[in-house]
């Protein structure tokens, strides 16, 4: 059953040549894009191509964030979307792997992001694993050591 929000619209669609047709019509409109674009095949070849990060870039707010699952084991694939991610978002991208599993998780930020206050967003991990039992520090604790560079770009430490 889908899920009935007034702050969330779900669009079932090409993914990328939505991305690219609303690209080109509108700029900025949202805060949040989540990009999970496999098949049985592996990874989206279009999703691999820089052109698809700038227009994930034009269609984010200022301050907006794209989220975007990848499969590791896939290492050419990885590797070109990596390199694209952080050309796009001036190296603004973090990433979590998956523990046990073969994704990693890319956190894409662009350029009017705010600053996170790294001891802030552990409380708030701690206080978000007693509510949901989820180890929210663990994930910050990777996102660390997984990011030394470019954590700083990102977030108050």
């Amino acid at each position: 059953m889908p899920l009935k929000d007034r702050r969330l619209t779900t669009l079932i669609a090409e993914g990328c040549d939505y991305v690219q047709t609303q690209s080109l019509n509108k700029a900025e409109l949202y805060p949040l894009m989540i990009v999970d674009a496999f098949d049985d095949q592996g990874i989206c070849e279009a999703v691999t191509q820089s052109a698809f990060f700038d227009h994930c870039k034009c269609l984010l707010k200022k301050d907006g964030l794209l989220v975007i699952n990848l499969w590791k084991t896939d290492q050419v694939s990885y590797e070109n979307v990596s390199w694209n991610l952080q050309q796009v978002f001036e190296e603004r991208v973090l990433f979590l792997p998956v523990r046990g599993r073969g994704n990693v998780i890319a956190f894409a930020f662009n350029e009017a992001y705010l600053k996170q206050d790294f001891r802030q967003l552990v409380k708030q991990a701690q206080k978000l694993q007693q509510d949901h039992l989820l180890d929210f520090p663990l994930y910050l604790k990777d996102l660390r050591k997984n990011n030394p560079k470019n954590l700083r770009k990102i977030m108050k430490i």
